[in-house]
């Protein structure tokens, strides 16, 4: 198979489940690496570069929910956790920690490469043509303490030190950025960071909001630069595209 096409990372630990899912997918046209723990699937997440995983939460040697915020301290690609784990809890925990979406066992296979597929389209189209966010004077937006660079979907400070953010994470700052100091609304980031049939709860959005201000609080800034309008969304501070 030509190397490129779209390489998935399969962590599953039921042998049966994780044979149906290498197999279908590579009928699928994906190549794939298929893990049954987590020590095997980092060895081959940093040796062999995936474009997109699927993550099971329960595994013999490490909890998923552990594994999805590792890889989420590192890196964007696409993720998507597939887990009998049905409780709400589960799936918040699953979306907010940067899941691209949280799909329940059992589930129709010719869902999940549709899935996959979309994603894939979508990203690639975005490193082609630049993140649809982008369409402003500029692609780098530099703020107090920090620098977007809307382009490469990275945080930096103005130090240079890249400041790691998930999907979700990068789609809330941008659309914030982009509004210029106006007033966003919890529904337009709910719109920014879903990418699923069933739209993410204000819950959703408030948590990804907190983490965004613990990573830049961080980094050594960031504590007041996104201020909460009770009651509607958030904005960022006016002072900061003053203060480069």
């Amino acid at each position: 198979m030509h190397q490129s096409t779209p390489l998935i990372c399969l962590l599953e630990d039921d042998d049966s489940m994780r044979f149906l899912m290498s197999s279908y997918l590579e009928k699928s046209g994906f190549r794939v690496i298929a893990c049954a723990t987590s020590t095997d699937f980092f060895a081959a997440f940093e040796q062999k570069k995936p474009d997109c995983v699927l993550l099971d939460l329960n595994l013999p040697d490490e909890d998923g929910l552990v594994v999805l915020r590792k890889i989420r301290h590192y890196s964007n690609l696409p993720l998507f956790v597939i887990s009998s784990r049905s409780g709400e809890q589960d799936r918040l925990a699953g979306i907010e920690l940067g899941a691209d979406d949280y799909i329940i066992k059992p589930f129709h296979p010719r869902e999940l490469i549709a899935k996959i597929q979309n994603i894939l389209h979508r990203n690639a189209k975005s490193a082609s043509q630049g993140s649809t966010l982008v369409d402003m004077p500029a692609a780098i937006i530099p703020f107090e303490g920090f620098v977007l660079d809307f382009a490469q979907r990275r945080l930096t400070t103005a130090r240079g030190e890249w400041v790691v953010l998930t999907r979700g994470e990068f789609n809330c700052l941008a659309t914030i950025i982009k509004a210029r100091g106006a007033v966003v609304s919890r529904e337009q980031l709910k719109d920014a960071i879903s990418r699923r049939q069933d739209p993410p709860q204000n819950r959703t959005v408030d948590s990804i909001i907190c983490r965004l201000r613990q990573k830049m609080e961080q980094a050594g800034q960031g504590g007041t630069l996104i201020m909460t309008v009770s009651g509607y969304g958030y904005q960022l501070n006016p002072n900061a595209l003053q203060k480069r």
